[in-house]
């Protein structure tokens, strides 16, 4: 598995005993160090980071919603790199989106790895506590 997980080793532990017992996670994406604390490359945000992201989640659910209230319904899939997402979409013969179409056309992202999210996240976290 990979993703985030709450930097809290005893729900770590709960989640899966093995990570206490053999210093690697069997379920999670977790692995410790012999002091007992998360190995540098776990992906981990402590409850602030967890919070900050749910928050984010919300506000973006909330902002696409009113658009759909508002009749904005674009075809606008995701392109970065090779992937894109009508390649896995099940709706292509209700949306029928073509780039040949006038007006069609795909949203160019850059996504960012994992470790660069957890800094953003941590550094807005920071500076709310500043502000």
């Amino acid at each position: 598995m990979t993703g985030l997980v709450l930097d809290d080793v005893e729900i770590l532990e709960k989640m899966d005993a093995t990570v206490i017992k053999e210093g690697t996670a069997k379920y999670i994406p977790v692995k410790m160090k012999k002091d007992g604390s998360l190995s540098s490359n776990v992906l981990a945000l402590d409850q602030d980071g967890f919070d900050y992201l749910l928050e984010l989640t919300q506000e973006n659910i909330r902002n696409i919603g009113l658009k759909i209230l508002e009749g904005e319904i674009s075809i606008l899939p995701i392109k970065e790199k090779q992937f894109y997402a009508c390649q896995f979409c099940k709706f292509q013969n209700i949306c029928k989106f073509e780039v040949n179409f006038y007006s069609n056309d795909y949203r160019y992202i850059d996504i960012e790895s994992n470790k660069e999210a957890i800094m953003k996240i941590n550094e807005a976290i920071g500076s709310e506590d500043r502000g």
